[in-house]
Order: structure tokens, then sequence, then C-alpha cells
């Protein structure tokens, strides 16, 4: 049988990769049962064929591997659609999942019981004062003063990646590992030793701090843009939802905390 035209695959397979439903070029290539070379030369052609030519005997698999990135409210022929359609539909699915996407997790694994604020004390000599009351969801921290959070694991840490949503606005934030107490600290020690302290100045209103606890190391693309500075777009935060979600149920853990900030220090 011929090759079945399919536009864009090769984007398509990048898209899968950059929004991290498919780990890279050796994830698509294992699921075909194929050699990267060989994949890539289905997007791309060869002396032997025409670009954006796939062999009838992978369609299946293909389509399986496109619907495995869409919602499940998407019947057969939107996901038929999508395959044989330019990757621009694609990737505006892709980008429209994050955010509903993230409200559902946080629904289904947010767990608010183990992740906990500390405040700096005011003044030399004055004791830390943690507020984790459950009855409270929300925890107040006036602008510009230091504070820290900590999760404590129910299993072993391995990798973290710990994020920061200022209304539209995300970001990574440094987080380190206490391996013999099992505890998260964002954002991490300072050069003493002691956990370190920090502050926001800028975004007054409701922030929310969520840590995700991975078997696995994210991916590279993840780590190299791990930094204070770097603001996620929602490409990004779908990469690192999508990582997170291909981690075992029993090996990951995700951990919430909202705080509002620049509100009254009602704590005293």
């Amino acid at each position: 049988m011929a090759p079945i035209e399919i536009p864009d695959i090769y984007r398509k397979f990048r898209l899968l990769i950059e929004y991290s439903h498919a780990s890279g070029w050796d994830a698509i290539a294992d699921h075909f049962g194929a050699a990267v070379g060989t994949v890539k030369g289905w997007g791309q052609g060869n002396d032997a064929q025409l670009r954006d030519r796939l062999p009838p005997r992978h369609l299946d698999k293909f389509v399986d591997l496109i619907a495995r990135a869409l919602p499940e409210t998407f019947d057969a022929d939107r996901i038929r659609e999508i395959v044989f359609g330019p990757a621009l539909l694609l990737e505006q699915v892709l980008r429209a999942r994050s955010p509903a996407e993230l409200e559902q997790l946080l629904n289904d694994e947010a767990d608010r019981g183990r992740i906990r604020l500390v405040r700096k004390p005011d003044r030399p000599g004055l004791i830390e004062r943690e507020s984790s009351a459950p009855e409270r969801p929300v925890h107040l921290v006036p602008l510009g003063a230091a504070f820290r959070l900590e999760c404590d694991a129910p299993f072993p840490v391995r990798h973290v990646v710990a994020l920061q949503q200022a209304q539209r606005l995300w970001g990574f934030v440094p987080a380190e590992i206490n391996p013999g107490q099992r505890r998260i600290l964002l954002p991490g020690f300072g050069d003493d030793g002691a956990p370190d302290y920090m502050s926001e100045r800028e975004q007054a209103g409701l922030h929310r701090f969520i840590v995700l606890q991975t078997r696995d190391a994210v991916p590279v693309a993840i780590e190299a843009s791990d930094r204070p500075e770097f603001a996620l777009d929602y490409a990004a935060l779908a990469g690192i939802l999508g990582f997170y979600r291909g981690q075992p149920a029993a090996a990951r853990h995700l951990y919430l905390i909202e705080l509002m900030i620049g509100a009254a220090d009602d704590d005293d």
C-alpha cells in the first residue's frame, strides 16, 4: 500500500516532545518499533520517499500517539481532524489544555496538609511562627516579609519542581531536599547551611506555590530554564504538567499552598 499523506508529521512529533507528551525522539521511535532516523524521515523525507508520508501499518499507532495528548472529551472524528490537519491545530489544543488541566490536577491531587508556611522572626530572639491552621486555606503575608515553605514528604524525595503563580504570571522557585528528614524546602538552604528565606516585594495579591515531587529527573529543557527569573508560558507549563502526569501515581506527590501577599498581618 502507498504511504499515507499526513501534514506536518515532523512538527507534530516536535510538539509532543515540547509539551512533554513524549520524552524524546527515542520514546517516539520505540512507540512505532522503528529507528529514530526512520521516524524523522517520515516528516522530513529522504531519498526513498517524499516528506509527510506515513507507512499505512503505523497509522493506528500515530493516531494513538496524538490521541494521548488530547483531552479525553475529544471523539474519534475530532482526533482524526487533528491527525490529518496542520500542526497548528495540535499546537492550539496543547496550549489551551494547560490552565484547565492544572486546575483539574490540583483538584485531584493537591496536598495542602503537608506544606507549611514559616515566617522569619521579626526581631532577633523571637521564635519563628508557622501558619498551619487547616481551617485557613489562604495564609496572609505582608508585602516584603521574609518567609519560607516546607513540605513533609510521605515517602523519600528524589526530584522536585516548584512553581509560583501570581495572577497570570508563572515562574520557578528554588527548592532543595533534606533527604534524611524527607523535607522539601523553598527556597532551599543559605550559605550557612540553614534554611533560607524569600520575600515578594512587588506582586501583591494571591500567590499559589505548587511543589511537584517526582521519581524521575525533570527533562533537560525544563531543568535548563529552572531559575527564579524565568517566566513560564503555557507551553512550558504544559510541558511540566505532561512530565508530572507521566510519573507513576505511587511515586509522585503534589503540594499546594496559597498566600495572600500584601494583606494586613493578622497573625499577631
